[in-house]
């Protein structure tokens, strides 16, 4: 699986060593120095996790976070910053439905595995996509059958239970 990470940092010292973080982890690693960069990369490549900075001319993290959450759902959000206050991180996550806030500096760990668990996130999230559209293909009576738990007409129940994997 092909798996895309953006990185957005207005400070390009510190987004090559964020990069370098994740040189090894098979990631397409995209990056850009501001919000409108940031949109662009997101506009022409599939991207399932964004990392921005909070403090950055012209538009801050959680304004591009929030973009991103009306333009693209699906792609997870991380904010980072080195300006923490809770007022900030309540607007984060309120505005930009953010996965986590890291303050910086935070550590190479830290933030690969904080990557590592929203890819995982991202995971989910399809796969919950995934059997949601696989349900809607299955009949109303299907449905109803399997809600019931009705015996006498076990084959459709265990072929939707096959097809969610519950079986």
């Amino acid at each position: 699986m092909n798996r895309a990470l953006l990185l957005v940092d207005d400070d390009e010292n510190y987004l090559k060593s964020m990069a370098r973080i994740f040189l090894y982890e098979g990631y397409k690693i995209f990056a850009a120095t501001s919000g409108d960069e940031a949109i662009k990369i997101l506009d022409q490549n599939k991207v399932q996790v964004i990392v921005s900075d909070q403090r950055m001319p012209g538009m801050s993290g959680v304004e591009l976070l929030s973009r991103v959450k009306y333009l693209y759902p699906d792609v997870v959000r991380i904010v980072i910053t080195g300006y923490a206050d809770i007022e900030l991180a309540t607007k984060a996550v309120n505005k930009g439905a953010i996965f986590k806030f890291l303050v910086k500096p935070c550590s190479n760990d830290l933030l690969r595995s904080t990557v590592q668990q929203a890819f995982r996130y991202s995971d989910l999230q399809n796969e919950r996509n995934e059997n949601s559209s696989e349900f809607n293909d299955i009949s109303e009576d299907e449905r109803e059958e399997c809600a019931s738990g009705d015996g006498k007409k076990k084959g459709s129940l265990y072929r939707a239970k096959k097809k969610w994997g519950l079986g």
